[in-house]
């Protein structure tokens, strides 16, 4: 999901075999995901929490994230 000003927002998947981006129909869960990383990345960000990633660790996260990149954000946290 993009965020744009002015409560505008466009929704697209991305085809990880071919790295295209199609557009994609908009949903609540995807909008709240994109608003929490949005707010989060900016809390980080004027809180100076910010630094570059070894090697080892952006490999450690990436596999993390790969883990998780099926599961809904909100079946993490106990809502349905």
């Amino acid at each position: 999901m993009v965020l744009k000003p002015v409560r505008a927002k466009r929704t697209y998947i991305l085809d990880q075999e071919t790295l295209e981006y199609s557009a994609a129909p908009p949903s609540i869960e995807g909008e709240t995901e994109a608003i929490g990383f949005y707010r989060t990345a900016s809390y980080m960000y004027n809180q100076n929490l910010c630094w570059e990633l070894s090697v080892e660790e952006f490999q450690r996260y990436s596999q993390r994230g790969k883990t998780l990149a099926g599961v809904s954000a909100f079946s993490l946290v106990g809502l349905p």
